[in-house]
């Protein structure tokens, strides 16, 4: 299943053992705003998620889940492939 971007923030920051108050501080995003991240309410633009991403040690691929949706096209496109062509 492809964790939606609110999850996997939320999912990183707790693995890292940090309070959204913390990953605020460290990342310089405000904690609101990571808040609505994670709330599902709002949605990273690029400079935050690469300070999100740098505070949390990972890429804005792997935060964002740019490596999945990539699986999952793939996936999808395997299926179209095997369907009978008329």
């Amino acid at each position: 299943m492809i964790m939606k971007f609110n999850e996997r923030l939320k999912e990183l920051r707790e693995k890292s053992k940090l309070t959204q108050e913390q990953l605020a501080k460290i990342s310089g995003v405000s904690s609101r705003m990571i808040q609505r991240y994670e709330y599902g309410t709002s949605r990273p633009r690029l400079d935050a998620a690469e300070k999100l991403a740098k505070a949390l040690n990972v890429t804005t691929d792997q935060l964002l889940g740019n490596g999945d949706m990539l699986v999952a096209q793939a996936a999808v496109q395997s299926r179209l492939n095997s369907l009978p062509r008329k």
